[in-house]
């Protein structure tokens, strides 16, 4: 679901639609190994491709929108996509980015000029989906994210079919950090290009049955008005959202006091 609009798919929609994605992009010569790449904020349309690209043997590399064209060249490049998908506020930039790196058409969530939409891929038939595709769990990237750069240019995480299994299982263990409540909503809005937002925020709670409240950019109060409309219960943060909840009690949502002692049960006090 989208926390602004309130744009949402189903459970049965995001199969369905991750299937015809998959067999547009065969029909369009996409095959097994091949690299696409995702440049989206978090938006609904983000699983459907990932999981589109990643059910017909593709490997996803992800990218931060914010990225500068050279940026994007260069990830494309290293990663040696063939695709590559946004949404019409970065097109242009992407488009330049492109010129370099033999891909020819920039996909689009919604519409840009010289795009082509991705509501266009949405209405295959699904007749080209692969059902049989052979994958080595082990062996076989699925996802390729890039690191932060720090000691140097970013670099390409290769992980595979299995890591992302394992990651889901240990994470949602009832054990570890989290498990689905009944009705639950989980905040989409560590970034998914990034592996912590694609794998906990996005593909677990996905996985457990949870409604994932995608926030595609954070403005402090239409954050909290998203957390209220939608009864966000569940939460994985960066320390600075954390601070940040602490500064807003004089905000009347009445989640937010359940919030603060969720959040208070995993902050160490010494006396």
């Amino acid at each position: 679901m989208d926390g602004p609009s309130g744009r949402s798919y189903t459970f049965e929609q995001l199969a369905l639609l991750s299937k015809k994605f998959g067999s547009a992009l065969t029909k369009k010569g996409f095959k097994k190994g091949d690299v696409f790449s995702i440049l989206l904020p978090n938006i609904p349309e983000f699983p459907i491709v990932y999981y589109g690209v990643i059910l017909i043997g593709g490997v996803v590399t992800t990218m931060n929108p914010m990225y500068t064209v050279e940026e994007i060249t260069h990830q494309l490049q290293d990663a040696g996509a063939t695709f590559i998908i946004t949404i019409p506020l970065f097109a242009e930039k992407v488009k330049e980015s492109i010129s370099s790196v033999g891909i020819n058409t920039v996909y689009v969530v919604g519409e840009a000029e010289g795009c082509e939409s991705l509501s266009v891929l949405l209405q295959d038939d699904g007749e080209d989906f692969p059902e049989n595709v052979e994958i080595n769990p082990k062996e076989d990237v699925a996802c390729l994210p890039y690191s932060s750069g720090t000691t140097g240019v970013p670099k390409g995480v290769m992980l595979t079919h299995y890591n992302l299994i394992a990651c889901a299982s240990i994470v949602t263990h009832e054990s570890f950090m989290w498990n689905k409540e009944e009705d639950a909503a989980i905040l989409g809005l560590l970034p998914f290009f990034h592996s912590f937002g694609q794998v906990i925020s996005m593909s677990c709670a996905l996985f457990k049955g949870a409604k994932v409240v995608c926030v595609p950019k954070f403005e402090p109060e239409s954050f909290l008005k998203i957390i209220q409309e939608h009864k966000v219960g569940n939460f994985f943060l960066s320390l600075f959202l954390v601070v940040f909840f602490f500064f807003c009690l004089d905000f009347k949502l009445s989640c937010l006091l359940a919030v603060l002692v969720r959040l208070l049960e995993f902050i160490p006090f010494t006396s």
